[in-house]
């Protein structure tokens, strides 16, 4: 089986962030942050406590799969941005 596809999309992305170019994955990395800036400015501006939410949503096992899926989706996204720029 190729390489490419085995493990995690997590772990694939983990496997890219290490070995791709470190310009590259530093703006990857800078975009990441500036997204979760905006969620937490969102967030903040409509009164939630987000700590609070995070740890409740991050441990609720009703939330664990999608969490999973969803963490598995922005990795893709990640890795095809960082590879869609790596030539």
């Amino acid at each position: 089986m190729d390489a490419f596809f085995e493990g995690t999309p997590l772990q694939k992305w983990q496997e890219i962030i290490l070995n791709a170019s470190p310009t590259l994955v530093g703006l990857e990395l800078e975009a990441l942050l500036e997204r979760i800036a905006v969620y937490e400015a969102l967030l903040e501006h409509q009164g939630v406590d987000i700590e609070s939410a995070f740890a409740h949503y991050r441990f609720d096992e009703a939330h664990k799969e999608e969490l999973r899926v969803a963490k598995d989706n922005l990795a893709i996204e990640s890795m095809a941005k960082i590879l869609g720029n790596y030539e």
